[in-house]
């Protein structure tokens, strides 16, 4: 895998970076950003729990793009036999995400890893995976169908899958009808006028989505199976499948 944009996640302009200083706010900004944001977490943990293989006496889960910690403390809280392997290039957010894990005592339940999946290579099989707010930067078809195998080829048969992208496609109409209506929920939730044009800007940028239909035969192709959309946002989609 070439791509050095796997754990990447929503950039506010072409020219941000994920080790400047501004990425110390993304927390905050990410929830004023996407409606439902906590939902999510909340939702995918849920369904994490519902069908994840609980036999074994302790489970390891991978995080792409762990940086800031969300998924990994709302994993983590309430699952003592655990284990997490937390994946992101940015040292900046993946130290965010060591903080938050301090705080939340879970440390010793982690494994964290600077750089992309295709560098880690610690030779474990895991029982669930997640990839929120990522793909979308991941630019080519054939970049984000690697990343996507990367993910299965270290899954275990039949463990869960759940991911969350910008999907659409941005030529179509109904594209810029709920990015319209996208930007009246930032406004509201104090997001500045030149803040979205960044975002709206980075759009077939920085970010490249797909359409819905796109993803769900990449993630057949992929060796996923069972799909399903379980949240969206606009233009956020979550799906979960499981590795085949």
């Amino acid at each position: 895998m070439k791509t050095n944009r796997t754990d990447q996640r929503m950039e506010e302009n072409v020219e941000f970076s994920w080790d400047a200083p501004i990425v110390l706010d993304y927390d905050q900004n990410i929830k004023r950003k996407i409606a439902g944001y906590e939902l999510l977490h909340d939702i995918t943990g849920r369904l994490m729990e519902s069908a994840i293989d609980t036999s074994r006496s302790t489970n390891e889960l991978l995080i792409i793009g762990a940086g800031g910690g969300k998924e990994l403390v709302s994993l983590a809280q309430n699952h003592p036999f655990w284990r997490f392997t937390a994946v992101d290039s940015s040292k900046l957010m993946l130290d965010m995400a060591k903080r938050r894990a301090e705080e939340s005592h879970i440390m010793e339940r982690v494994r964290f890893f600077q750089g992309t999946l295709d560098q880690c290579a610690d030779g474990t099989i895991y029982d669930a995976a997640t990839c929120l707010l990522v793909l979308h930067f991941v630019q080519g078809m054939n970049e984000k169908r690697q990343l996507l195998r990367e993910i299965a080829s270290r899954l275990q048969s039949g463990a869960p899958f759940f991911l969350a992208s910008l999907n659409g496609e941005p030529d179509q109409a109904v594209f810029e009808v709920q990015l319209t209506a996208w930007k009246n929920h930032m406004l509201s939730q104090g997001v500045s006028e030149e803040e979205f044009a960044k975002f709206k800007n980075s759009i077939g940028q920085s970010t490249e989505p797909i359409s819905s239909e796109k993803l769900y035969s990449l993630l057949e192709e992929c060796g996923f199976t069972d799909i399903s959309r379980y949240f969206g946002s606009y233009l956020i989609d979550g799906f979960m499948a499981f590795k085949k």
